[in-house]
């Protein structure tokens, strides 16, 4: 369910893009630099980068990865210093050089998942092309000669097949710069990746669907899935079935979608996972996984993704990464957790009103969707650090469990705030949420007259059916409707205890209270009137 487009796919394009770009203004060119992809059917690459300068000394810089080795060859000329600093880019680093020339050099290295391979089609994406601005660039890319260009970002500026080679040749005009390729190829026959999770007597089957290519990654999954699986259960307090994951090579335009679940018939589908973002640091991968396994919690829950759709992927996003970071050790996962806080902080430094995310739907992407993204979590992760994270959580669950289903927004705020222990209505009416103050209240009746005690009864399950009858009364307006569902919720609790007659008593004093003041209320119209 992280969906964003073309536009934002080509900024955001992976952890390992950073947002900047430069025009390539040649002022005098000095020599030229060459980029050789040559991909093979598994989707590896081999990189070759030749650099050819005629001058007799001079300077000039490239970026390299930083987690990869790679080998430089002098083919002609002296490389007099240099040295290699980091960057903004998580794996790259800027190799800078001065030089006795003319110069010739070659560096070579081998870039894994170079192409991600699906059924059909397959995706091709380059390393960060980056260089020197006086130098005139080319770039040219091997992909097997059988397959068919459905779409490219930049341009092809030529195109020509040789040997067993379709060789596609870019001019770059834009640094930095990465190559990105949809193309159709033979079909593949997919790999199903089976395997079991274990849980207090239950069996719950996990099916991964992939590419051979990706097998190995797919036990990483399923082992983030094992351990995640007993937390989860004790977080949202149901169990699942199956659970289905299919490996997915993306298009151009699903460049940034990371993952998501489909929602067909008013149930969930199985799980999509983009694996272009295995090219990422460990961890991240398994974040998104872990993300669109919480939806599958959720839905079952009875957390409705159609009216809480910010309460669904704030959750989706706290409950994966905080698995990922503080039980995992995968640390990956910091790089979504310091983009959504970023991105909270920097609307929250213009505006403390964040409550539109209430409307955000399923049925209508917002443009600026990573905002509520970012400020959905910014909530989820508040709550959980102010009323203790995965425990608080779980009475939160408990209580939504209990009712079958939430489907608003003053049903959630009441569930948060009776496992909080406090009314956070007021909270989220600062956010500007707009939420009926009525409506949110019944919990906070619960703690007052001391009715949230039956929640620690051995008859509680007994009892929590009466509760709910009683909730829904009061939400009808229904008072004194609740106050005899909440009497028969404590005889359930407590048959045997005097509470229950003071209770009683107590029920039907306020029912004649009440029942007098609306007997005499037409008086008091008629008066007022008059008047």
């Amino acid at each position: 369910m992280q969906k964003k487009g073309l536009a934002l796919a080509l900024i955001l394009i992976i952890v390992i893009v950073p947002l900047t770009t430069q025009q390539k203004t040649v002022l005098s060119e000095m020599g030229t630099i060459i980029y050789d992809f040559f991909v093979n059917d598994q989707g590896d690459a081999q990189i070759k980068i030749e650099i050819d300068i005629p001058l007799q000394s001079g300077a000039t810089w490239l970026y390299l990865p930083n987690n990869i080795t790679w080998k430089m060859s002098i083919k002609q000329g002296i490389i007099t210093d240099s040295k290699e600093v980091t960057t903004n880019y998580v794996f790259y680093n800027n190799y800078s050089f001065h030089f006795k020339g003319p110069l010739r050099i070659e560096i070579s290295y081998y870039f894994t998942y170079a192409s991600l391979i699906g059924q059909k089609t397959a995706f091709f994406m380059s390393p960060l092309v980056y260089f020197d601005e006086k130098m005139r660039g080319l770039i040219r890319v091997y992909l097997p000669a059988y397959i068919s260009v459905i779409e490219t970002y930049p341009k092809i500026s030529s195109r020509k097949v040789e040997g067993k080679y379709l060789v596609l040749n870019y001019i770059p005009q834009v640094t930095p710069l990465r190559i990105m390729i949809h193309y159709a190829i033979n079909e593949t026959q997919l790999t199903e990746v089976n395997s079991e999770i274990k849980y207090s007597g239950k069996i719950i089957k996990v099916n991964i669907i992939t590419h051979p290519r990706y097998i190995s990654i797919a036990n990483r999954i399923i082992k983030t899935y094992q351990k995640a699986y007993p937390i989860l259960r004790e977080i949202f307090h149901v169990d699942l079935d199956n659970i289905t994951v299919r490996f997915k090579a993306p298009s151009l335009e699903e460049v940034s979608i990371m993952g998501y679940v489909p929602l067909k018939a008013k149930k969930l589908g199985d799980i999509y996972l983009n694996i272009l973002w295995i090219r990422t640091k460990k961890g991240f991968f398994e974040q998104i996984a872990l993300h669109e396994l919480v939806h599958h919690f959720l839905w079952r829950a009875g957390v409705n993704p159609y009216s809480l759709l910010w309460f669904h992927e704030g959750c989706a996003d706290y409950f994966s990464i905080h698995l990922c970071l503080y039980y995992f050790n995968l640390s990956g996962a910091i790089y979504r957790h310091e983009d959504l806080v970023k991105n909270a902080e920097e609307y929250l430094s213009t505006s403390k009103k964040i409550g539109f995310i209430q409307y955000w739907s399923v049925l209508k992407r917002p443009s600026n969707i990573f905002l509520y993204y970012a400020l959905s979590y910014y909530i989820v992760l508040t709550l959980g650090n102010n009323y203790g994270n995965f425990t608080y959580y779980s009475k939160v669950f408990k209580v939504i469990v209990s009712k079958g289903e939430i489907n608003t927004n003053e049903e959630l705020v009441d569930a948060l705030s009776e496992a909080a222990g406090e009314d956070l209505t007021n909270l989220f009416l600062e956010w500007g949420f707009r939420i009926s103050k009525t409506k949110a209240r019944y919990s906070i009746i619960l703690k007052e007259y001391k009715v949230n005690r039956i929640f620690g009864s051995s008859n509680y399950n007994y009892a929590s059916k009466f509760i709910e009858c009683s909730k829904n009364a009061f939400y009808s307006g229904e008072l004194i409707q609740s106050l005899y569902f909440m009497a028969l919720a404590f005889i359930a609790a407590y048959p045997n205890s005097i509470i229950v007659a003071a209770l009683i008593i107590l029920v039907i004093y306020i029912s004649v209270r009440m029942t007098e003041n609306h007997e005499y209320e037409p008086q008091k119209l008629e008066e007022t009137s008059g008047t």
